[in-house]
């Protein structure tokens, strides 16, 4: 649907109501349009913070940190997340480049780092623990007996 739609009946659009829908051809708006711009208290050009990347940096970080935390179970899922929001992102930025503040770029780089070494880890330690359960009786043995320290530590 256009800007220029009739809308009869409805008093919009109908030579009585005298409103314009297309707002670009209103002198008006180009008149305060340019003041807005030219100074007063809006600036077009403030760089806004670009949607997602704190997300992508912390979910990028917590995905290393759970490495150490979890094993190779939920750092390799937040990297996952954490890599499913950047197309999101890198749309945003071909859609609308300079507009966004260049430490929410920052952060966005940093975290599509983070969450694709912690995916890396996650999976190469992942492959690692697979081999030496399936191939490797002692290695069986001496996890599942650290495995048990841990756990009648924690007392169960």
């Amino acid at each position: 649907m256009d800007n220029n739609t009739n809308y009869q009946g409805q008093g919009f659009g109908n030579s009585n109501s005298g409103y314009q829908t297309n707002y670009h051809n209103n002198p008006n708006y180009q008149q305060q349009n340019q003041q807005y711009n030219s100074g007063g208290n809006y600036n077009a050009h403030t760089p806004i913070k670009l949607p997602n990347s704190g997300a992508v940096l912390t979910l990028g970080i917590l995905s290393i940190v759970s490495l150490c935390c979890c094993g190779p179970t939920l750092g390799p899922i937040l990297a996952i997340i954490a890599i499913a929001l950047i197309p999101g992102i890198n749309r945003s930025l071909k859609n609308n480049p300079g507009i966004f503040s260049s430490g929410s770029i920052s952060n966005y780089k940093a975290g599509k780092i983070c969450a694709i070494i912690g995916l890396c880890l996650g999976v190469i330690w992942f492959i690692f623990l697979m081999i030496g359960i399936i191939f490797d009786t002692a290695f069986n043995q001496e996890l599942m007996d650290a495995f048990n320290e841990v756990w009648n530590e924690m007392n169960y």
